[in-house]
């Protein structure tokens, strides 16, 4: 398949595929590629680069249907998510902040938060960085994602995210 990024235009060719179908739809919606932050320095969000579909559980990189929906950045861009549906996280007079976050792939949550940006510059910035915190429930198979966070990173003047590895220098599952 093949789709303009936002400009409405789909081709497909042999292909009789859903996830090829969503993932081009994705790009007449204007979405980008979902990518994996690739450090070369052991850090998670250090010197790198953007390793290519290296999303494994958004179909808009390396994820497969029904479980690969789009990441929850992506959904908010859409209009697919709105309040209360997704927060920014604001600290509290105590430095603290605490949220109850509902899994983003699945229509059972709709209208509870399913998504939550933090931002990562500075205070002021023109051209703010965040990170973003979902949580995917489908992923039986992988138990950190299936109890825990996924995690991307909106680098500075992107309109995409890419997941990122909070534990790098372990081996196995992102």
């Amino acid at each position: 398949g093949l789709a303009s990024l936002g400009a409405g235009d789909l081709w497909m060719q042999k292909s009789n595929d859903a996830k090829v179908y969503v993932h081009e739809f994705g790009h007449v919606y204007g979405l980008g590629h979902s990518n994996f932050w690739l450090t070369t320095d052991g850090s998670v969000v250090g010197a790198g680069s953007e390793k290519e579909y290296g999303d494994i559980y958004d179909v808009m990189g390396g994820g497969e249907l029904p479980r690969g929906h789009f990441h929850p950045q992506a959904k908010k861009r859409l209009l697919w998510i709105d309040d209360p549906q997704w927060q920014d996280a604001s600290l509290s007079g105590d430095g603290s902040w605490s949220f109850r976050l509902h899994r983003i792939d699945s229509s059972d949550t709709e209208q509870k938060l399913r998504g939550i940006r933090i931002i990562k510059s500075a205070a002021g910035s023109t051209d703010p960085e965040y990170y973003w915190i979902g949580y995917r429930a489908s992923y039986t198979d992988n138990m950190n994602l299936m109890k825990g966070a996924y995690l991307l990173w909106q680098r500075a003047g992107s309109e995409k995210c890419c997941l990122i590895d909070s534990t790098p220098a372990t081996a196995g599952e992102k």
